[in-house]
């Protein structure tokens, strides 16, 4: 059967089927498009034929094309009428297959680097595709790419100079000059996304599919506009977002629903074609302009393949990452990798393949990590975009380059973290060197590049017959060439907390007590261990309290069975690193557990406003939420705030402060407390 009497049959079928409202077509057509594979045909049977027949009045508007881009953007804002128009382009020109755009300057023209013999740039599709069959990643279909759509936004990043349509939004009063708190950070520059955000005057919080933004100007929050994503899928989901003045950009996982073609042989459009149903997930950032704060606008997307992993936003560029599982089709080599077909398996950007020469290739490894750079004054124009071949790695940035580093494990010789380093010159992501140490690494923070691009590491020896050989502590320069090393520290014990302060590093390591070391770093190619201060418990994140103190926050344990007692902080005095001191320590019971001992985005701690709160879980006879907030008096942590949540919500908590008035927010409602009166309640606004 040949696809016109398909198309007769569907259409037939079609009028006799009654249509639930949310797959009416112009709502499919929203999310489905029509990507044409050549591939072995696996159902020929009548009952597929009819199933096919029976989801023909979904599929029919999409097969005969609409003029709709199935990239185009809708959402509750103010959608511009340029993107939200398109086409439906089947198969990938070579002129789609990206690498730096054309208005990007001639850094990013650049052939990119070698990382060492750890990732090396494809010198062809070809040699790509080659990797993937050796490794046993080829898929038993075929498929092609789209193209995007391409859009400007110039000047929103500086919008002071821009006309304001709001007045009152622009208020530039003492309530603009207040002091409020920011997302807690790993590296100081270098803004992360969060499901909360504020900016002093407004409170935006992410609510499944919609970010909700609340004026907390006044004595009460009011919510004051939203963002609404349309039914574009079930799983589609706002994850995070970042707030910089008048852009507001957002985080979007969807799940991108397409109609598919089985052929009965590459090539062959005669024989009996059965359309199949099927999925792949993308990542988007999406960019409003938010000066008019009840009516977002909406100026442009980027989007591409693979499931959200991270980011980062330096200035106004932002990173994305995303993970994008490698699999190539099984067909003959020479057509897999022709130029109009490379969409079909190498991972979009903005509707268009990745040039092999921004493709880094490993010794090992099925999965991929896509990375693409926007700058959000032009949300449209991805910056560069690198696609790295490898299994899962942990990601460092910097704000000048990003750090990859993963545990490769060695038989009988313990293991070693392999690391790579790329620059970030202006959003152009390029190897910069690679190198392995020993151990692995067991904490977010143990990783640090210092003002003059040296990288810190730490490490725990983790493999065979290496338990007693401790931790080590490596410098690396720009290069990454070892420098200096500290190796041996505290046998049979596990890093479990770190953090650097300039020259000092400061890292605890537990077994049944809880030891925390300072080691001198000012000498690159000799770093010294200074001092060392054993307590009981251990602490799981670490925090600098001015430049003379250090919070921790663990566990209590009991020295010899290793038992918890309760949470615990600790202040500790590290103001003579040969002799650190504890201060004080503050054991709270019935505490199971707190999101401060793995996401340190879920931290409050201002020394300067004398705050530190993170949320609490317990799970007794009566599973219990709370939100606790302290203040450090000198001598010990006094609680100013304990407020309990009826049940878990979606994403957990965060605590913030707007000038005066102390504020909870979860996806569920935002809470008002005045700092003024002994942090009494004010109001609440449910979400």
């Amino acid at each position: 059967m040949n696809e016109k009497k398909i198309l007769e049959k569907i259409e037939q079928s079609a009028e006799k089927i009654q249509i639930p409202k949310h797959l009416q077509p112009e709502e499919v057509k929203k999310m489905i498009s029509v990507k044409k594979r050549n591939r072995n045909v696996l159902y020929r049977s009548a009952a597929a034929v009819i199933a096919l027949m029976l989801c023909g009045a979904l599929c029919y508007p999409a097969l005969l094309g609409t003029g709709q881009d199935k990239d185009a953007v809708y959402d509750g804002g103010v959608v511009d009428t340029e993107m939200a128009s398109g086409r439906i382009d089947e198969g990938i020109q070579m002129s789609d297959v990206v690498g730096p755009s054309a208005s990007s300057t001639e850094e990013i023209r650049k052939p990119k680097q070698n990382a060492g013999s750890l990732y090396t740039i494809a010198k062809d599709y070809g040699e790509v595709y080659d990797v993937f069959e050796e490794r046993g990643m080829l898929k038993y279909e075929y498929d092609m790419g789209d193209g995007g759509m391409e859009e400007s936004l110039t000047g929103v990043a500086e919008s002071d100079q821009a006309p304001v349509k709001d007045l009152a939004v622009r208020k530039l009063a003492a309530d603009a000059a207040k002091e409020y708190s920011r997302t807690n950070l790993q590296t100081e520059g270098v803004d992360e996304s969060d499901f909360v955000k504020t900016d002093g005057e407004f409170i935006y919080v992410v609510k499944g599919n919609s970010v909700i933004i609340v004026d907390a100007r006044g004595d009460k929050p009011v919510r004051r506009g939203e963002i609404v994503l349309q039914d574009e899928g079930a799983s589609d989901d706002v994850l995070e977002m970042y707030v910089d003045g008048d852009v507001l950009n957002i985080i979007v996982q969807r799940e991108v629903t397409e109609l598919e073609l089985d052929s009965d042989e590459i090539g062959n459009n005669e024989a009996e074609d059965v359309y199949h149903f099927a999925s792949d997930v993308v990542t988007e950032v999406m960019t409003y302009d938010i000066r008019d704060r009840a009516k977002p606008v909406l100026k442009g997307n980027m989007r591409q393949d693979g499931y959200y992993q991270s980011s980062r936003k330096i200035g106004n560029i932002i990173y994305l990452f995303t993970g994008k599982g490698a699999e190539a089709p099984e067909a003959p080599r020479n057509q897999a990798i022709k130029e109009e077909n490379v969409g079909g398996w190498i991972p979009l950007v903005n509707g268009k393949a990745v040039a092999y020469d921004s493709i880094y290739l490993s010794e090992s490894g099925t999965q991929g990590l896509l990375i693409s750079s926007v700058d959000v004054r032009r949300p449209k124009e991805t910056i560069d975009q690198t696609y790295i071949l490898n299994d899962y790695a942990e990601i460092y940035v910097s704000q000048e380059a990003l750090y990859l580093y993963y545990n490769d494990y060695r038989m009988n010789s313990g293991t070693r973290t392999n690391i790579a380093k790329f620059s970030l010159s202006g959003g152009r992501i390029d190897a910069a060197g690679a190198a392995a140490v020993k151990g692995v690494v067991k904490d977010t923070f143990a990783v640090n590049e210092s003002a003059d691009e040296k990288l810190r590491i730490l490490t725990t020896m983790d493999g065979w017959n290496t338990d007693e050989e401790g931790s080590c502590l490596y410098i690396l320069d720009e290069k990454l060439k070892l420098t200096g090393k500290l190796e041996g520290i505290a046998p049979g014990e596990q890093v479990y907390a770190a953090r650097y302060f300039g020259n000092m590093a400061y890292f605890v390591t537990y077994r049944n007590t809880d030891p925390l070391f300072a080691v001198d770093l000012s000498d690159d190619t000799s770093p010294r261990l200074l001092g060392e201060l054993k307590i009981t418990g251990f602490s799981e994140y670490l925090h600098f309290w001015g430049d003379d103190k250090l919070v921790g926050i663990g566990y209590e344990t009991d020295p010899d069975s290793g038992e918890r007692k309760g949470m615990k902080i600790t202040m500790f005095d590290i103001s003579d690193p040969i002799h650190l001191k504890e201060l004080k320590s503050l054991v709270i019971r019935d505490i199971d557990y707190s999101a401060a001992l793995y996401d340190y985005k879920s931290v409050l701690a201002d020394a300067g406003q004398n705050l530190l709160g993170f949320p609490v879980e317990s799970y007794g006879a009566e599973e219990a939420y709370k939100y606790l907030l302290f203040e450090w008096d000198g001598k010990a942590f006094k609680e100013l705030l304990a407020e309990s949540f009826g049940e878990k919500t979606e994403k957990g908590s965060r605590g913030m402060y707007i000038g005066e008035k102390f504020i909870i927010a979860t996806t569920e409602k935002i809470m008002f407390f005045d700092r003024n009166e002994g942090y009494e309640f004010v109001a609440n606004l449910v979400l």
